[in-house]
């Protein structure tokens, strides 16, 4: 049997899952009778040397626990905004054994002996129950599978504790509906690797899985090709989410604004055509980690300035000011983590990606990406002109500059580069404004004498 597979594969921690179980958003989809457990074992086989993962084929046997087994090829996998997808082929075989000869007239085009005419080795074994359920949800069934057991090569193993939801019918968009509320409803992580690449790694051997690229066609549907840029973008997030749970580094933060700042300017140019409750919540949620990313990065840079200058005058004090900063680094490092460990980003993707999958966009039919395009970096640039804000100023040159740059052409690629000088002085404008303000606020309750001075020669030196 031939079907392609996909599916959303999430880590969620046991209360976690308790809650979900237990929760009338489950409830309200759940089929009834539709639970089934079961133990499988999985098996997975390649050559010695890898033929068949370097040609981009995962091949296993399992047994079912029920006393019937399957062997099953799985091609190259792809993963955008959170969602991955890969053609799957799957034949019963008498017993578990691996047999490389009969996917040809399944669908794959040719026989797993071209690669392996000597056959193959067992690589590892994957243990689990595996708990599943079906669940219809805005006319699609999905199915739920909670699995728990190990990965097992040789004497290293890894523990799995995690869910799938697959699509089993029905529309994509349906399925990313629901893990929307499932990520308002409980805390969710993407786990980008399969079973196979996690074995892979106990074996060190690098995995399977690759995040898929864009290639914009600016005569296209607009929202569609929107959805394409978003998925990528999205799955930059979600990995970013994952290694910003417990500590933050410099580059990771730095991305996650940069990736923040550029689903903002998709959500504000899709939402004039349809503005939904997914798209508020979004750039609600947006603004806030934003807030939080850009303030830690500003005192990182603050703290590089007062070295710099301590450094030049020894007379200034480097505890009293130095320690302040630290104090609010560690507090801005907390709360960014926090809201990491909330899974805040995975309801931004996944509300984004649902509303682009399921909105029907005014006037769609006649919305080609570069003359829509062009309209909206009309309207921003207007919006640019009467803006006095330098706040407004620099989301509203984030935007244009995001959006051109999605297109092809020439035209396009200039208007990105004029607007990336431009915007680079406005926010270098506003990163002063909110460096003096902050100090300000440091020093404003203060008594101190030494804070007072050098706070005030901190703002000197920016004016």
């Amino acid at each position: 049997m031939k079907n392609v597979e996909i599916e959303l594969k999430l880590l969620l921690g046991k209360r976690e899952l308790k809650k979900l179980l237990a929760s009338e958003l489950l409830k309200g989809v759940l089929r009834e009778g539709s639970e089934k457990k079961r133990n499988l074992v999985s098996s997975y086989y390649d050559t010695a040397d890898f033929a068949l993962k370097k040609n981009g084929i995962a091949y296993r046997v399992r047994d079912k626990g029920d006393g019937t087994f399957e062997a099953t090829v799985k091609t190259d996998r792809k993963s955008n905004g959170g969602l991955s997808e890969r053609v799957e082929l799957n034949m019963p075989l008498a017993e578990n054994t691996a047999v490389l000869e009969g996917f040809g007239e399944l669908g794959l085009g040719y026989e797993l002996t071209e690669f392996a005419p000597d056959g193959v080795e067992k690589l590892f074994t994957v243990d689990v129950v595996r708990t599943t359920y079906l669940l219809d949800i805005d006319g699609a069934v999905a199915e739920l599978a909670v699995d728990n057991g190990k990965i097992i090569a040789g004497k290293r193993k890894d523990d799995i504790d995690e869910i799938e939801i697959e699509l089993v019918e029905g529309e994509v968009g349906a399925l990313m509906n629901f893990a929307a509320k499932l990520a308002e409803l409980v805390p969710v992580f993407t786990e980008k690797r399969s079973k196979f690449a996690r074995g892979l790694a106990l074996l060190g051997v690098e995995g399977d899985w690759q995040t898929g690229k864009v290639k914009v066609d600016n005569d296209a549907n607009a929202r569609l090709e929107v959805l394409k840029i978003v998925q990528v973008r999205g799955d930059s997030l979600l990995l970013l989410q994952n290694a910003l749970k417990k500590t933050a580094k410099a580059g990771d933060v730095k991305q996650l604004v940069k990736d923040l700042q550029s689903l903002r300017s998709y959500v504000e140019f899709g939402k004039v055509f349809a503005e939904s409750v997914a798209t508020e919540k979004a750039l609600s949620k947006i603004e806030e980690v934003l807030g939080v990313a850009t303030k830690l990065q500003e005192i990182w840079k603050l703290q590089a300035l007062w070295e710099e200058l301590v450094a030049k005058a020894e007379v200034l004090s480097n505890n009293v000011l130095a320690k302040n900063l630290t104090v609010c680094e560690v507090e801005a490092e907390e709360a960014l983590c926090k809201l990491m460990a909330k899974g805040e980003l995975s309801v931004i993707v996944y509300n984004v990606v649902a509303w682009l999958y399921q909105s029907e966009w005014q006037n769609e039919e006649y919305l080609q990406l570069e003359s829509t395009v062009r309209c909206r970096l009309q309207d921003w640039q207007d919006a640019l002109g009467e803006a006095e804000n330098l706040e407004d100023k620099l989301v509203l040159l984030n935007n244009i500059q995001c959006l051109a740059k999605s297109l092809n052409g020439k035209a396009m690629s200039k208007l990105a580069d004029a607007k990336k000088k431009e915007r680079r002085k406005v926010a270098e404008a506003v990163e002063k404004e909110r460096a003096i303000n902050f100090v300000q606020n440091l020093s404003k309750n203060s008594n101190s004498r030494v804070l007072n001075r050098d706070t005030g020669v901190v703002i000197g030196y920016l004016l």
